[in-house]
């Protein structure tokens, strides 16, 4: 799947511009364009990133889209572009565990994160979606997936499933509830549910509903069932969402006497206050891996953390 995204992807940023042409405009003497894109061969990830220069997408620019910030090492050589991706989308996973989500050995995974070997494009769009669930991103800051065969159905599916999560964001609390390991058949009801979410049944059967009509569930003999799909980061679409679950977290902390709840006012310098949001970031790339190596799926959890300054900078 990675090689056929790969060919598309190259043949997508290359345009109206011919092979040889592309070919000598990134100084090769030979047709290398047309084995890349008959997949016969592969660019590295530099290789690639200097390609979509060539063709005036700055991998610069499409890399801090993709990350929602722009860090240091954007501005440094695109031969450490790979190995820098790599280990900011890691967060706490552990070359074992990141071997056995992209299905490479430990020996290469580590490598490509040290920067001593570099994975070629079908191994980084690999690892970019075992690393962050965000493969189509990753192309989306590049090229227009709905304009790549291989990637086009699922990405409209993600486009649908991210607007449904935020015009109803209690559907996503719904569809999760519905993997649980621990929910039988005999809680698949929109009133079980209800019960184990602790919402009102009204508002489990809308959401199911439309769940329904977007092809992410299907009811069999009464009980609700989720459909096999990948899982759905929100992306910029979580952003906007994050006031309503930061209003969920208040309302629910007063009846959840276990949650781990804690605050800190404090007074820090402005460059300590920007390691604290650092800092967060942090800990949510850890939490992202230890969510994707959880199992069995026994609890529904929130994890909601907000770092901000309350004052009013004087300028």
């Amino acid at each position: 799947m990675h090689s056929t995204v790969a060919s598309e992807l190259i043949r997508h940023l290359r345009g109206e511009r011919s092979q040889v042409a592309l070919s000598r405009r990134l100084h090769y003497r030979s047709n290398v364009v047309y084995l890349w894109e008959a997949g016969r061969k592969w660019p590295t990830a530099s290789t690639f990133f200097t390609l979509c220069e060539r063709v005036g997408r700055p991998p610069d620019q499409g890399l801090a889209a993709f990350l929602g910030s722009r860090p240091d090492w954007l501005d440094g050589d695109v031969a450490d572009f790979a190995p820098a991706l790599l280990r900011e989308l890691r967060g706490g996973s552990s070359i074992v565990e990141l071997a056995a989500r992209s299905g490479f050995s430990r020996f290469s995974v580590a490598r490509w994160l040290k920067g001593n070997a570099e994975p070629r494009l079908p191994e980084l769009l690999a690892m970019v979606e075992a690393t962050s669930l965000r493969g189509l991103d990753f192309v989306a800051a590049f090229v227009d997936p709905a304009e790549l065969p291989a990637v086009a159905e699922a990405w409209a599916q993600l486009q649908a499933a991210r607007r449904l999560a935020g015009d109803s964001p209690w559907t996503q609390v719904v569809l999760l509830a519905l993997e649980l390991d621990n929910l039988g058949e005999g809680r698949r009801s929109p009133e079980r549910l209800a019960e184990r979410l602790g919402l009102p049944t009204s508002d489990v059967e809308h959401a199911l509903e439309v769940l329904a009509s977007t092809g992410q569930v299907r009811q069999v003999d009464g009980a609700w069932h989720a459909e096999p799909m990948p899982p759905v980061q929100l992306g910029r679409t979580g952003r906007s969402r994050k006031p309503f679950w930061a209003q969920v977290a208040a309302e629910r902390l007063v009846d959840h006497p276990d949650a781990a709840a804690s605050y800190n006012l404090c007074v820090v310098s402005e460059a300590d206050y920007q390691r604290m949001k650092e800092l967060q970031v942090d800990f949510y790339r850890q939490l992202r891996g230890i969510v994707a190596d959880s199992s069995p799926g026994e609890r529904m959890v929130l994890v909601n953390l907000q770092t901000l300054a309350l004052d009013v900078p004087e300028r």
